[in-house]
């Protein structure tokens, strides 16, 4: 089937449009054997220390949300169908968990998504630069991070890996039989997370570019038919993601201590996507736009083209880096061509130097990460246990985060946005709870100054 052709003027040769050059025989069996080593330095990476880590309010939510899919607060569960029904099957059903179970998950899908971002993007750039970029995946710490994460940003990063691969074949050979399974897991990953309907949208020029910047010539034609099924494929799924971002970027809009706010997201891309990947898949993109390569512009228009979204939702809603963490397996094999193209040029030595420093700054990060940032988590449960060993019958409990608390005091519960064992302290609370004049006993404060952050100067000042 045909999705995009072309017809030659009448006595011209029509160039075809570059396509890489068919490697030797042993390329794919490299391929594989590449894919297998970058798969075990993942699951290698993302198994250390997985358990230890005190679980973060999101989990906590995750694992409600997962169990009690048909609780009270389903309304905001309906934004995240997918992600919900693959951590209920990582949990198995009721019953208390831990750390390591919430996790695993998230750590095994997140260790298959680098060898499937080598296969994904090997006829995007090449089998060198996928692999390349598949090992930096392995070790970048922005996506460790996801992958200890009982959260559904390392499914939704695999989800968008695999429809990539699909869609670029799809428009690169003008093949349906491609094009379609790669919206279809686009389609997946916006019920897993509707931050990916910035990818959609970022990859509507997609034809143009391979239509006009990728070398054909002579006059496009369009199969009607199936046009008329793609655009409204197109509008159904607009209609679907619409309410879904809406609902995600715009929730804590009625929230002042949740303004808008384009340097916090700018802070977060810069610290987890890394400056100098972002300097040198900048690099790489426009090197792909001057050489009109297909590969490359593709790849910057996944990367680049969610960024610059997420960056525009920052000034109407907050926004952080989380929401674009999909672009990163694009990033690094964008990154990744352009170097190897710089070695290509006979700069070999400039090229090894941009590589190095990338692999050094990832690889430097994430050593932290696992060392003194104790994977960027704050010590919940070894405060709890603190109090679990010297409070007193009748103490009352109360803190900035009661769904960890209840995790932590009240192992037997997994209604953790119910929380039993302890007051849940906000700004919003706190005059109830500074009225509750009937207390007795003592009160126990399990804080993250951190939280206070967000806090109206006034209530800050006086919980203080």
């Amino acid at each position: 089937m045909t999705l995009l052709g072309t017809e030659p003027a009448t006595g011209l040769a029509v160039p075809r449009a570059e396509e890489p050059a068919p490697g030797p025989k042993g390329s794919v069996g490299a391929l594989l054997g590449g894919c297998l080593l970058v798969g075990l330095l993942a699951l290698g990476i993302r198994l250390t220390r997985l358990g230890e880590w005190s679980l973060e309010t999101d989990e906590a939510f995750t694992i409600h949300d997962a169990l009690h899919a048909l609780g009270s607060e389903g309304g905001s569960r309906l934004r995240f169908p997918v992600g919900y029904a693959f951590e209920r099957l990582v949990l198995g059903g009721a019953g208390s968990v831990d750390e390591f179970d919430a996790r695993i998950g998230p750590a095994v899908v997140g260790s298959l998504t680098a060898p499937l971002a080598a296969l994904a993007f090997a006829p995007v750039v090449g089998n060198a630069a996928a692999l390349l970029g598949a090992a930096g995946l392995a070790i970048a710490p922005w996506h460790v991070y996801w992958s200890q994460f009982a959260r559904y940003y390392a499914l939704l990063v695999f989800l968008v890996v695999a429809a990539l691969g699909f869609l670029f074949v799809g428009l690169d050979r003008a093949k349906l039989r491609f094009f379609l399974p790669g919206g279809a897991l686009l389609a997946v990953a916006v019920a897993t997370h509707p931050s990916a309907g910035l990818m959609c949208a970022s990859l509507t020029p997609a034809p143009l570019f391979f239509a006009g910047l990728g070398g054909f010539r002579g006059r496009i034609r369009f199969n009607r038919a199936r046009a008329a099924v793609l655009a409204a494929s197109g509008v159904v799924l607009a209609v679907l993601v619409h309410p879904m971002l809406r609902d995600t970027f715009l929730s804590y809009r009625s929230n002042p201590t949740k303004s808008p706010s384009p340097h916090l997201f700018l802070g977060t891309v810069a610290f987890w996507a890394r400056p100098a990947l972002l300097a040198a898949a900048g690099f790489a993109a426009v090197e792909g736009l001057r050489q009109r390569h297909r590969g490359a512009l593709f790849l910057a228009l996944a990367s680049f083209g969610p960024i610059a979204g997420g960056l525009l939702a920052s000034f109407f809603a907050r926004a952080n880096a989380q929401y674009i963490v999909y672009t990163l397996p694009a990033l690094l094999a964008l990154a990744a061509w352009g170097a190897l193209e710089v070695a290509r040029a006979g700069r070999r030595v400039l090229a090894a130097g941009i590589l190095a420093i990338l692999a050094a700054d990832l690889l430097g990060e994430t050593v932290l990460y696992f060392g003194p940032h104790a994977g960027h988590r704050a010590s919940w449960r070894e405060a709890c246990a603190t109090v679990r060993d010297r409070a007193r019958e009748g103490d009352v409990i109360a803190s900035t985060q009661a769904p960890l608390v209840e995790f932590y005091l009240n192992p037997s519960s997994t209604r953790l946005r119910d929380p039993s064992r302890s007051f849940w302290l906000s700004a919003y609370t706190l005059g109830e709870f500074e009225r509750g004049a009937e207390r007795r006993g003592r009160i126990w404060y399990i804080v993250n100054d951190a939280d206070l952050d967000d806090w109206p100067p006034p209530e800050r000042t006086r919980f203080r």
